[in-house]
């Protein structure tokens, strides 16, 4: 394939295609040099439904046709049990003993949602994902029963 590879990097591909270009200056190179320039484009060798998105966006039908047939099919992560999840204080990043037993705990929510630390431990007053202030409560609460 002209030596456009996905595992390049997109700079990778901009350097050989120009260099291709150099030596020729063909139309379908120049449109392989232009799809590479696009992430969406890696997406067709990585899914079966990449190959037929990107046939079906300007992409080589025959060809992607051949790469839907050879890509494996992808199977969805698997869920995580709810049961299983342990729960831990979002300062010290350790676990909480029992999740069924109430502690006393700081309640933080903001935008991103709620963090949950242990009372002793320190929080800061806005969150650093979002920039909002926390709206903050301490008391003793099952864990459970902390709605996010």
């Amino acid at each position: 394939m002209l030596g456009f590879r996905p595992d390049r990097s997109t700079l990778q591909n901009l350097q050989h295609g120009e260099q291709l270009m150099q030596e020729c200056d063909h139309g379908s190179i120049l449109q392989m040099h232009r799809w590479w320039q696009q992430q969406d484009t890696y997406y067709a060798f990585e899914s079966k439904v990449g190959a037929q998105w990107f046939a079906s966006h300007g992409g080589p039908k025959k060809f992607l046709k051949m790469v839907e047939q050879c890509v494996p099919k992808k199977a969805p992560p698997p869920l995580a049990n709810p049961f299983s999840v342990e729960l831990f204080c979002h300062s010290c990043g350790k676990v909480f003993d029992d999740t069924k037993k109430k502690h006393v705990v700081q309640i933080c929510r903001c935008i991103c949602g709620t963090k949950v630390a242990h009372e002793e431990c320190y929080m800061p007053h806005t969150c650093v994902f979002c920039k909002v202030k926390f709206t903050k409560v301490v008391r003793e609460e099952n864990l459970l029963r902390i709605n996010a």
